[in-house]
């Protein structure tokens, strides 16, 4: 809806785009040419590659491998967006929330530690039994941008560190899903800490 919203309102006109600090479109396969920064869903409105860049977007979706050939997420002819735009070389938006120039950067994931509702909250990992709303996991994910056999994604690696017992996500609801239960909670500190920077730059 919010991909909708911003191609048919906000997209191709110039003062709203003025208005516009920052998309956050996380795990909805945004589509950009291949190889670039715009020219899917958004024909003006690029791809956020720097803390200090308003007007952009920020949009990814996060696999701890490759994604299956039959993915909902990553591939731009499958999942949500399947064949909903035609006539191009389209890919699906990655861009590192942790790194937005490009490479490999520090994750800094915050999960809630409430039970979550619902059929989900059956088969998502336990909480942590602390007694705060939120725990962080410092030090645990990196991840890079990867394109490949089709596929645009996240990659997530878990940094490894020796004796480290924390717990890690994995792909609860399969394989084609990927991550996509955590794609905001696993970058939530870099994308609080992008928008500050993004706010302070749009109203200084």
């Amino acid at each position: 809806m919010l991909t909708h919203l911003i191609t048919t309102e906000i997209d191709p006109d110039p003062s709203l785009r003025g208005l516009l600090v920052s998309a956050l479109l996380i795990g909805g396969n945004v589509l950009v040419a291949a190889g670039q920064d715009a020219g899917g869903d958004f024909q003006n409105i690029p791809a956020c590659r720097s803390a200090d860049q308003t007007g952009c977007v920020v949009a990814y979706s996060s696999f701890d491998k490759e994604p299956s050939p039959d993915a909902f997420f990553g591939r731009a002819d499958t999942g949500p967006k399947a064949n909903e735009l035609t006539g191009g070389d389209l890919q699906v938006l990655c861009v590192n929330p942790a790194s937005l120039s490009g490479g490999t950067g520090p994750l800094l994931p915050y999960f809630g530690t409430a039970k979550f509702p619902g059929p989900l909250g059956l088969v998502l990992p336990q909480a942590p039994p602390v007694p705060t709303p939120w725990v962080a996991s410092p030090g645990l994910y990196t991840a890079h941008c990867e394109t490949s056999g089709g596929a645009t994604w996240l990659q997530i690696d878990t940094t490894g560190i020796a004796g480290d017992t924390r717990q890690v996500v994995y792909p609860t609801l399969g394989p084609g899903w990927g991550l996509h239960l955590f794609d905001v909670n696993l970058a939530l500190g870099n994308l609080v800490e992008l928008v500050r920077q993004q706010a302070a730059a749009f109203s200084g």
